[in-house]
């Protein structure tokens, strides 16, 4: 059950500062395109980090030659995308680091330098098996407190139509705010999507074409071109099938929030959108 609609929505945080997660990988190619052309709309900074990972123990026991090889790899990376940055006029730096726990490092440096996006691949070179949303992007958009922007492989943000779910509470709005922000960026339409089961009561269906209203209402004053449905089913299928639909590139979904939980859950349906889209997903905190 989504909460009551609220008569205001929340504020929304700033796109000034991003930090970019990269492994160097066919993976983050995506995430590393797009952090740099929204830097360059939006006039933001970019920090650009690649993690080596493993613990000491682990580190010593694979030799200090290859220690070094990994991060001169890293490194080389890194430069690569400088040159990148450099040739788009985005304001740039990066460093090469180790970390226990990758998540922890990425979260712990967008942290340091008070990211307001964290902008990474949906899963990275170590995923092995798993195809779709690897741990460490899970666990990063559990732990981190800002924005975290997932960039699959060949996903591109061109602003041809952002999709933005909500289910009326702060999140959501939050979601609302920061859809408008981009969409007047990149000059593109909206369509505003609040999900409800077929199980689920008349009385929940109107508050949810309540909540879809209220938040055309607030794009439609913010200049934005903007739609609204509110389709029957399971949360992620719709949103994912209503993104498909309108050719979207960018979903723009509102986060739970994090736990303390070494395996964090993003409230399921987050999760399984990153997992099931095409496109690009901006979760929202």
């Amino acid at each position: 059950m989504a909460a009551p609609a609220s008569p205001q929505l929340s504020p929304v945080g700033r796109f000034e500062r991003f930090l970019l997660a990269s492994d160097g990988s066919e993976y983050s190619d995506g995430a590393v395109r797009e952090a740099l052309r929204m830097a360059s709309k939006c006039g933001a900074r970019v920090r650009a980090v690649n993690v080596v990972a493993g613990g000491d123990a682990e580190l010593y026991a694979m030799g200090e030659q290859l220690i070094t090889k990994e991060l001169n790899s890293a490194r080389a990376c890194l430069d690569d995308v400088h040159l990148l940055a450099s040739s788009a006029g985005v304001a740039y730096e990066s460093e090469a680091t180790q970390g226990n726990q990758v998540y922890q490092e990425i979260v712990s440096q967008a942290e340091k330098m008070q990211a307001d996006l964290i902008i990474m691949g949906r899963r990275g070179r170590h995923g092995l098996a798993r195809l779709m949303v690897g741990p460490t992007t899970v666990r990063v958009i559990g732990h981190a407190r800002c924005n975290v922007l997932v960039v699959p492989r060949l996903a591109k943000i061109s602003g041809q139509h952002f999709v933005v779910a909500s289910d009326g509470s702060r999140f959501g709005d939050t979601a609302a705010h920061t859809a408008a922000r981009l969409a007047k960026l990149y000059d593109s339409q909206v369509t505003v999507v609040s999900v409800t089961r077929p199980e689920h009561s008349e009385e929940r269906r109107h508050e949810a074409r309540q909540i879809v209203n209220r938040l055309i209402s607030f794009l439609k004053q913010e200049g934005v071109k903007v739609e609204g449905v509110v389709p029957h089913g399971r949360p992620d299928e719709m949103i994912v099938k209503t993104a498909n639909e309108k050719n979207a590139d960018l979903i723009i979904i509102g986060s739970r929030g994090r736990t303390g939980l070494e395996r964090v859950l993003l409230g399921n349906t987050s999760e399984r959108v990153i997992d099931q889209t095409q496109c690009a997903v901006l979760v929202v905190k």
